[in-house]
């Protein structure tokens, strides 16, 4: 966050900026922020933020700025205007943040979606020539289909197959395609071949492609002349390391361009079916098997998947039922193999392989794509929420700990789901296929960046032990709701508490929430731990009501635990049980990770205000909310970050000032956290803050304890 004065000139920097930017706050105070800029800055950017400063209007988009030592970084830029009470501009508030991550890894999943796609054709195409194979058991057969399918899958306008005989050191073309009558065959006259010995030596040693017609002999450039083609290209059949023979593929216009990727990975594979094709049946059955399955998992990998995918989408096509496609995501796999051994990562691999095809029915179809990845296939869906129920069964059937090396382990997956209904009926089978997979893996990434946040980081022997002990905390009755009072400035009266979870563990002893909360959201045990602290909160809404001294509580619940499908569910279920007015509720919204998706979370939010709960903002000015949220959030309250008032200062004071300004203009409720004393109190009530927290207050107390404090303190009039 930086602060600017009218003129644009820097008076503050907190210490995110020095961070991002590597210059310290003393060499930007005086400065304009242009000093960021440089010769590849977006112009359109620049142009659009001066209009909106020159205008008085706020200002997001995202722009090209340099570090200090000269890197670039793309600057995720939020800037507001500050108005005096005359009307005119005082001040700009800009919010930054380093999004260059999020730039290169869209760049990235953008560039790893195509070649995937290349990828799935290729499987495809080379699929469909190995199952044909699998129809012929006669090696005139094999290689005849093979010469065919050398012109359909590498674009190639005529083919040979020229197999070796050891014995007589010599090559024979025994199929061919495409050659017309009016042309010699090549099987006629082979000296393409037997005159580039050394080439095909090392086309052996190298087993990958090669053009043959690359600065030809005179000779070889005559044949090619006759055989009416200038190109040629050539991969060797080897099979149990024995050289078999060569596919060749001939054009007609130079063919140097088809040697990049996807023609080398066909042709390539083309080379290797070959092989299969020229051994005898059961050898080709079990190459076939090996080629469409994972050898650790057992289970089908991608190639078979993406068959499977179009046979069930076909067939649903005419059954008018529909199909369903599961992505998954082994969470923090990394840490597995960093900790304990890749021995580790291979056990949780067929864990989880396991786990999947233990919860899906005989009709649905599991498959191993990538390293960690997996993919289910649903069919005959007839209920909306089938995907979710399988999910839900997936994960029920991990919540047992895995032991490897004397070391528990738990082990959680990431998933995203998409249905055939979001598919264009006028789309190809291949087009479906892959637009319904994207799907899947996209809701995927935006379920792993709700529930891991970060990425995975070598793991320490003290956060395996918190992350083991998590589970089942809950069960055990370790973790306790705090109760923080909060004092309204207006009628110097305490009518609000905050619940703040602790966790006293037997051998942990007390673990800080600044340890526990993060492990939480990563593995998923903080839906348990938020339906936990709710139900304390509201039991000592209902116990203060009932000793005569009620007041609102206002529960902590984090951005994950608003994405889980079923947390109105929980909260509704919670509340019913309780006996406390929903008016009494707020549900403070923490930001620990960032918002991945703001429309999903909004949605909810507005389900809870139609309840008749309040929606408060913790942390605001900290975390990764921007200010031109507060006019999309459905907030009852703000929380300003305790670290605006401990900086203090003239410039702290017109930070909080700027955001009580902004939060009271779109009529939300400002409290500042942190107050702790009699200076901070008699600041902030000048500030026009409405209520305030801290230990000048009261320090966080348990439930009797608070209800004790309540029934002794001066309450003054209460403000229910």
């Amino acid at each position: 966050m930086i602060l600017t004065d009218a003129a644009q000139n820097i008076i503050f920097a907190n210490e995110a900026v020095e961070i991002v930017t590597g210059f310290r706050q003393a060499e930007m105070l005086g400065r304009n922020c242009r000093f960021l800029q440089g010769q590849e800055t977006n112009p359109s950017a620049i142009a659009e933020m001066n209009r909106c400063i020159a205008s008085q209007e706020t200002f997001r988009g995202l722009v090209l700025n340099y570090r200090k030592n000269g890197e670039a970084f793309w600057n995720d830029l939020t800037i507001t205007p500050i108005f005096g009470s005359n009307g005119a501009t005082t001040h700009f508030i800009s919010v930054q943040r380093d999004s260059s991550e999020l730039v290169a890894l869209r760049e990235s999943l953008r560039i790893q979606l195509e070649n995937a796609q290349k990828e799935a054709e290729t499987a495809q195409l080379l699929l469909d020539v190995a199952r044909l194979l699998g129809n012929y058991s006669e090696r005139s057969d094999a290689t005849n289909a093979i010469a065919d399918a050398i012109r359909t899958t590498c674009g190639a306008d005529r083919s040979a197959i020229a197999l070796w005989d050891a014995a007589s050191e010599q090559f024979s073309v025994t199929a061919q395609a495409g050659w017309p009558a009016h042309l010699p065959s090549p099987a006629a006259d082979f000296d393409l071949v037997s005159g580039a010995l050394p080439q095909v030596s090392a086309l052996v040693e190298s087993g990958h492609p090669t053009m043959f017609s690359a600065a030809p002999s005179s000779a070889r450039r005559q044949l090619l002349k006759q055989f009416g083609c200038v190109d040629v290209a050539a991969v060797p059949i080897s099979s149990r390391g024995e050289f078999r023979g060569i596919l060749l593929a001939f054009w007609e216009t130079s063919a140097t361009m088809h040697l990049e990727s996807p023609f080398e990975e066909r042709f390539t594979g083309l080379g290797h079916l070959a092989a299969v094709a020229l051994d005898n049946a059961a050898l080709l059955e079990q190459a076939v098997w090996n080629g469409t399955h994972d050898t650790l998992t057992g289970l089908p990998d991608r190639a078979l998947f993406e068959m499977v995918l179009h046979e069930k989408l076909e067939a649903a096509a005419t059954s008018f039922e529909g199909v369903a496609v599961l992505y998954l995501d082994i969470d923090r796999f990394k840490r597995a193999n960093d900790t304990l051994g890749h021995h580790a990562g291979d056990d949780v691999l067929r864990y989880v392989a396991s786990a999947l095809q233990g919860s899906i029915r005989d009709c649905d179809f599991v498959a191993r794509v990538g390293g960690d990845e997996f993919v289910i296939v649903l069919s005959r869906v007839h209920v909306a929420d089938l995907a979710d129920q399988v999910a839900t069964r997936i994960r029920e059937h991990l919540r047992k700990p895995l032991h490897i090396s004397g070391q528990e382990l738990f082990v959680s997956v990431s998933i995203g789901s998409a249905t055939s209904d979001i598919l264009d009926p006028g789309l190809s089978l291949n087009r479906k296929a892959r637009v319904l997979t994207a799907a899947a893996d996209g809701a995927m990434y935006r379920d792993k960046a709700a529930r891991s946040g970060s990425p995975d980081q070598a793991s320490q022997p003290r956060e395996l032990s918190i992350d083991a002990a998590l589970r089942g905390a809950v069960i055990r009755e370790e973790l306790m709701a705090y109760f923080q009072p909060q004092l309204t400035l207006a009628s110097n009266s305490v009518g609000d508490v905050e619940a703040l979870a602790r966790w006293h563990h037997p051998q942990l002893g007390d673990v800080s929430p600044a340890e526990f909360i993060p492990l939480a959201e990563k593995n998923g045990v903080i839906h348990e731990i938020g339906a936990e602290m709710l139900r304390q909160a509201l039991a000592l809404g209902a116990a203060a009501v009932a000793a005569g001294t009620p007041v609102n509580v206002a529960v902590n619940v984090s951005v994950i635990q608003l994405m889980q499908h079923d947390f109105l569910d929980t909260v509704t279920t919670i509340l019913d049980a309780s006996d406390l007015a929903a008016e009494k509720v707020t549900i403070e919204m923490t930001e620990s990770l960032s918002i991945t998706d703001m429309r999903h979370i909004i949605t909810r939010l507005l389900e809870l205000r139609r309840m008749g709960m309040g929606v408060s903002l913790d942390d605001f000015g900290a975390g990764n909310t921007s200010v031109l949220q507060l006019y999309d959030l459905p907030l009852t309250e703000l929380k300003i970050d305790q670290s605006f008032i401990r900086n203090g200062g003239p410039t702290g004071e017109a930070l909080i000032q700027g955001i009580v300004n902004l939060a009271h203009a779109v009529g939300v409720t400002v409290i500042t956290e942190g107050i702790e004393t009699t200076d901070q109190l008699h600041t902030i009530r000048q500030l026009g803050s409405d209520r305030v927290q801290g230990y000048q207050i009261a320090p966080p107390m348990e439930h009797r304890d608070l209800l004790a404090w309540l029934n002794e303190h001066d309450r003054g009039p209460r403000c229910g």
